[in-house]
């Protein structure tokens, strides 16, 4: 069982109603724009409960892996999942997909303060490494273009879109990794990481016509012009 109790507010990055058939999972990069699905969804008079966490939780959630939030155990199974497209291509040995599409493509950055170098940040906050796809890949990336510095401390957290602006904020570390749409949002100064990074979404099976519906609803114009308008641009399969 994963544990996910802390002083953060986690709660915040579950939505909707929790007795809904329809379960959804997102990785984290879709926590801005969860309410704006779920009105949409409401238009059509579909209930559902959703998930934004890290993409390493939700891969274990689909494999039976539960998740503890204070007292409350997460076991459900979703029929639909968004996740970085490198991490979809796990479900292809498993056949367990009925249908999967490019949604998006987005950045990584480094947000730093101004006129800190990205590669001169001593402390930095990303996203746990071995349960966020963002914070493995923004790693790499960083080792690649600043080189292994032992002056370099990394700070992990786990749900990076909540604390790593208030420890910016806040000037405990001197750098923070996300996604550029959330540094735009924030409004930080950044250096892009790693480019075009594409997030999938896919139906899984046992999804029914309700899904398959909510499933179309990502693509439809207000949704889609909802992200366009946060710095996220579509990706074409």
């Amino acid at each position: 069982m994963i544990d996910l109790t802390s002083d953060w507010n986690r709660v915040e990055d579950l939505f909707g109603e929790v007795g809904s058939k329809l379960v959804i999972f997102f990785d984290t990069y879709f926590c801005n724009f969860a309410e704006k699905y779920l009105s949409l969804l409401g238009e059509s008079y579909i209930k559902a409960f959703m998930e934004c966490l890290p993409s390493g939780v939700l891969l274990r959630q689909i494999f039976n892996e539960k998740v503890k939030v204070g007292n409350l155990v997460l076991d459900r199974s979703p029929l639909i999942v968004s996740l970085p497209s490198q991490e979809m291509r796990g479900f292809r040995d498993w056949e367990i997909l009925l249908t999967r599409r490019a949604y998006v493509r987005t950045n990584s950055v480094l947000v730093t303060p101004e006129g800190i170098d990205a590669c001169k940040a001593r402390k930095i906050a990303l996203p746990n490494p071995g349960l966020s796809f963002l914070g493995r890949s923004a790693l790499g990336s960083l080792t690649k273009r600043c080189g292994d510095s032992e002056s370099r401390e990394v700070h992990p957290v786990l749900l990076h879109h909540r604390e790593i602006p208030v420890l910016l904020k806040e000037g405990r570390v001197e750098g923070g990794v996300m996604w550029e749409h959330e540094a735009k949002l924030n409004g930080f100064n950044y250096t892009v990481l790693k480019r075009n990074v594409v997030m999938e979404v896919a139906l899984l099976k046992g999804a029914d016509k309700v899904a398959m519906n909510a499933f179309e609803l990502l693509f439809s114009q207000k949704m889609v012009e909802t992200l366009e308008s946060s710095g996220l641009s579509r990706a074409v399969s």
